[in-house]
């Protein structure tokens, strides 16, 4: 996942110059990392669309700075805090921090699954529990999905979050306990033959 956001260069900094850049239709923001902060504005439409857009997931951004001299530059960001107004239909601001192909950041990965799970075919019902996945990895590592085969999942069974394949470079953060993500429960049809068939089955657990 890939964004490339444009802004630009800031005069000043302080509650005074961040209002008057509001009153303009401007969003503050500022850049952490290397090197001296910078500030910079986006239009408040466009960044609200952004932010929102983010999902709440730490996703490395293309920031394109237009500087005072007309000059652009690009750095790659996160954003690592943001201010909405009262009905979150505005952003006030926004935090950005520096980052490079080796920087370690937590966020979640969404899921994805196969669409051909046997025991659906059968009748049961395919409960996903979680669809994002807390991890920890370098930029350069981090996925846009993690795929999960459930092609040959039976009626009673779950996948834990240690289950999952895990990219390299890609660590699960589990603290104390291993989340159900995946779970088949529900009805299934008996079929010839079966007579171990469970025709009005309860929900499996949830760990």
């Amino acid at each position: 996942m890939n964004f490339t956001v444009q802004t630009r260069e800031a005069d000043q900094k302080g509650k005074g110059p961040n209002r008057q850049l509001r009153l303009t239709g401007m969003a503050p923001g500022i850049i952490y990392g290397k090197g001296e902060p910078l500030m910079v504005q986006m239009r408040v439409d466009y960044g609200t669309r952004f932010i929102h857009g983010l999902k709440g997931m730490v996703t490395p951004v293309n920031l394109t700075i237009e500087g005072k001299d007309g000059k652009s530059i690009v750095k790659k960001v996160i954003v690592r805090d943001f201010q909405f107004s009262n009905w979150g239909d505005r952003l006030l601001h926004v935090d950005f921090m520096e980052v490079d192909e080796n920087t370690i950041i937590r966020t979640e990965i969404p899921i994805e699954t196969s669409n051909d799970c046997a025991a659906v075919k059968l009748g049961a019902v395919m409960q996903v529990i979680r669809r994002k996945i807390p991890v920890r990895c370098a930029i350069k590592d981090l996925p846009e999905h993690i795929f999960i085969n459930v092609k040959d999942l039976v009626h009673g069974h779950s996948i834990h979050m240690s289950d999952l394949p895990y990219p390299q470079g890609v660590k699960p953060i589990i603290k104390g306990r291993n989340p159900t993500i995946i779970t088949i429960a529900g009805r299934r049809i008996a079929q010839p033959g079966d007579e171990d068939a469970v025709v009005e089955a309860t929900e499996a657990p949830v760990a």
